[in-house]
Formats: C-alpha cells, sequence, structure tokens
C-alpha cells in the first residue's frame, strides 16, 4: 500500500467504527515515511471532523499521540502500585488516553518502534491492543490505535513481534511510490525530476552506511535547496545522506540548465546536435513535463519533428518514454501535432517489421 491508499484506509479505518473492533500494524523499510503517513491521516480526519488538531496537546479537538516504544517501560502502559490499606491498585499512567484522563475524547495514538520495546512493555500492549484496555480502565472509545515497525530485512535490531501480538493486529505494508515523493516534496524540485527519470535510485541498499530512502532524498532536497548545487561540499554532503548515487545526482543536478538549454531548442526548432545517452532520457523527461504544462499543439509538433529525426534505438527508447508518460492523452486534438503522432506510428511498425534498422 502506498502513501495516498494508507491515507485514505486509514480514514475509512475511522470513519466506519472499524478502530473500535482491531488497531492497526503498519510494516514499512527504513526512512519510508510510516510516522508520517500516520501524522497525515490523522491532520485529515481532524479536518473532516472540524476539530482543532491536537499534537500531543490536551483539551477539545482530535488528539494525536506519538509513543516510541523503545524508550517507555511496562510501568508507563500498567501504571504504578498504589497500596491503600490491604489492597495494591494501580494509579494509571497519563500517556494513554484512558477514561477519566484529560486527553481528549477523539484521536490517534501510533505506537512507533514496537518490535524495539522490551519483553515486559510488549506484554502490556496484549491488553491495549485486543480489548483496548488498560487493568481496569478503557481507552477513551474514540481514539484509534495504530503501531509501526520496520521489516526484518531492514537489520534494525528488532525483535520479532510474537506471533500472539501479531495476531491481534489488522496488518499492513507501506510501499513507497515515486509519485508520492514527488506530489509530497513538489515536482519541481531537483530530486522530483530526478527520481522521475531515475526511479530505480528511490531506495538504496541498508547495507550500506548510507543509502537513499524517502526520508533521505527529503533532506537532500533540503540541502540543494539551502546551499546550491555549486557549493564546494556539496556532492561529499549528499554522499552521506542518498550514498551511492549521490555521484549520478550531482551530475544530473549540475546539467540541470544544460537540459533546459536543450528542451528550449528542440521546442523551437533550432536544436540540431544530438542527444545521447542517459541524457537522451532526461532531456526527454524534461520535453515531456513542459510540453504537459503547456498543451500546445503547435510545440508538440514541433518537439515531434525532432523525435522522428533520431535513429531508430534512440527514436524508440524516446517515444516509450512519450507514451508511457500519458502526454498524449492531455494534449488538446489538433492537426498541427496529429500529423506529425501519425508518422511516429508508421515508423514505429517499420522498424518492428524489421523494415529500419540502426545503421
Amino acid at each position: 500500500m502506498n502513501h495516498a491508499n494508507l491515507a485514505e484506509y486509514l480514514f475509512t479505518h475511522y470513519q466506519t467504527g472499524l478502530y473500535k473492533r482491531m488497531a492497526v500494524l503498519l510494516i514499512g523499510g527504513v526512512g519510508v515515511g510510516k510516522s508520517q503517513g500516520v501524522l497525515a491521516a490523522s491532520q485529515r480526519l481532524a479536518q473532516h471532523l472540524k476539530m482543532p488538531f491536537l499534537d500531543h496537546s490536551k483539551g477539545e479537538g482530535f488528539g494525536y499521540i506519538d509513543l516510541r516504544i523503545a524508550q517507555l517501560d511496562s510501568v508507563d502502559f500498567r501504571g504504578l502500585p498504589d497500596p491503600v490499606g490491604k489492597w495494591t491498585s494501580f494509579k494509571p499512567s497519563n500517556l494513554l488516553p484512558l477514561e477519566g484522563s484529560d486527553w481528549p475524547d477523539y484521536g490517534l495514538i501510533m505506537y512507533d518502534e514496537i518490535t524495539l520495546g522490551d519483553r515486559l512493555t510488549r506484554g502490556c500492549m496484549y491488553q491495549a491492543i485486543l480489548d483496548f484496555r488498560m487493568g481496569l480502565l478503557r481507552l477513551k472509545p474514540g481514539w484509534m490505535q495504530v503501531a509501526a515497525t520496520n521489516r526484518a530485512e531492514d537489520k534494525c535490531d528488532i525483535d520479532e513481534l510474537p506471533a500472539a501480538l501479531r495476531n491481534r493486529f489488522l496488518r499492513i505494508e507501506l510501499s513507497p511510490s515515486v509519485a508520492d515523493y514527488c506530489a509530497y516534496i513538489g515536482p519541481d524540485k531537483s530530486t522530483a525530476k530526478y527520481l522521475t527519470i531515475e526511479p530505480k535510485s528511490f531506495i538504496g541498499n541498508p547495507e550500506h552506511p548510507a543509502f537513499a530512502t524517502p526520508r533521505t532524498w527529503e533532506r537532500t532536497q533540503v540541502l540543494v535547496d539551502e546551499l546550491g548545487p555549486q557549493h564546494p561540499q556539496l556532492a561529499e554532503l549528499l554522499h552521506g545522506l542518498v550514498g551511492e548515487v549521490a555521484p549520478d545526482f550531482m551530475r544530473f543536478l549540475l546539467g540541470l540548465k544544460d537540459y533546459e538549454k536543450i528542451v528550449d531548442g528542440i521546442i523551437s526548432g533550432k536544436h540540431i546536435a544530438p542527444v545521447v545517452g542517459e541524457d537522451l532520457e532526461r532531456v526527454t523527461q524534461r520535453l515531456v513535463d513542459r510540453l504537459r504544462d503547456s498543451k500546445s499543439a503547435s510545440m508538440a509538433a514541433t518537439s515531434f519533428r525532432y523525435v522522428l529525426s533520431l535513429p531508430g534505438e534512440k527514436f524508440v527508447t524516446c517515444i516509450q518514454k512519450i507514451y508511457d508518460s500519458g502526454l498524449l492523452d492531455v494534449l488538446p486534438k489538433d492537426s498541427k501535432w496529429q500529423s506529425v503522432a501519425t508518422e511516429i506510428g508508421n515508423r514505429l511498425k517499420a522498424i518492428e517489421g524489421g523494415k529500419e534498422t540502426d545503421e
């Protein structure tokens, strides 16, 4: 499930009342935005319910609590023993939105890093997750419970959840997408432009000291925005964030202006120098973005003439990217570019039929 679908489902989970019957366990790789996704869903719920969003705050509204289980002890859940006469009861912890507490009546509680909690702490959670209570006190009925953890293969020094605890959750695996990242960071940002062309660089190898994740790409964008592409230490700093893909991203970053100049030439019909290798894919992506934004039939016709001029293999690579982008669906119906599109279709048939080869 991607971030957009996660936010939509958690909204549905709450609105339908399913949250009163089952808690959600969110599983995903390092830095993919599990906590951020849950926070976004909480904010959306508050907006829908027309309530103030209360981030770890008390009062009237929709509350949000993010508990890092690795930092807690069993007493934080169960409370402190309180001997009274012959009997001992427990003073409940104010960390949880229990009935009688001053937390809001509605909200979402997030149990983050649940697999990093010790055995006794996780043992206290059995009752909270299944019965929505802690000891003799129930959670406020307007609160949804969500837990999150990394995957075992991410090598995060986690303990596997006991089967009995896992079995009490509705399990959802979060798989981030480049499209979600670009929508979040902004399609005009350099990291979004790069990842649109190089989606394989989105997630790196967690066995390396520094590796690419949505989190490190977001921080990469912060560095680029604050320091600028020409900063003398930027390449070294980016390597400390996204690791092995940093050199390729730097080449892309420093070439962005050149790509824009090439696209300007193609659109105006003046560019005649050949574009090869990975530069062709990057230029094609910028060309697609520009044509989609402009929705200009005349610009499309001139650009497609350039595409037609490419030799066979490069022509196929370029036109495949244009087709995959959905650009042809958003361009206005106009004979200016549709006649060129017909020529493109005829040439593709000739290549597929073996009547044209690269020479």
